[in-house]
């Protein structure tokens, strides 16, 4: 398996985002729908993913906060992205992680995200409240 990490194009950006199950995911109560998503091009850092070029994920970086948008279908391969993706990037991250995804939460936790502080009640997804993780990767 060959894993590249590279600047994003904004269909590569689009494809990831706006996929059904990626929208879904990262989107709360205060989001619009998918079909009025404007993607904020110029405002963050986007990094493509892709496995034996195949576009894997979009990894958006907005100053330290790290959003990892793993396709479903190469999920099984996100560690192995991710581990790719640190040994460029090389910074301190943080991350944001609602209760409403333990899977997520887990990931974080196995590739070296320490959990700095629990937000009761920060996260509102279908009127329901969740719990929001912040977590930290310090590179050493």
């Amino acid at each position: 398996m060959t894993v590249s990490i590279g600047v994003s194009t904004e269909e590569e950006i689009e494809t990831v985002l706006c996929d059904d199950e990626i929208y879904d995911r990262i989107s709360d109560d205060d989001c619009p729908a998918k079909e009025d998503f404007e993607i904020p091009f110029n405002a963050v850092d986007f990094f493509s993913a892709k496995v034996n070029d195949k576009l894997a994920g979009v990894i958006v970086m907005h100053g330290d906060k790290i959003h990892f948008n793993i396709l479903k279908k190469h999920r099984k391969d996100a560690e192995y992205i991710f581990e790719c993706f640190n040994q460029s990037w090389r910074k301190n991250m943080v991350a944001e992680v609602p209760s409403l995804y333990p899977d997520v939460l887990g990931f974080a936790k196995k590739v070296g995200f320490d959990e700095v502080e629990v937000v009761k009640n920060d996260y509102k997804k279908n009127g329901k409240l969740y719990d929001c993780h912040k977590l930290k990767y310090e590179e050493w």
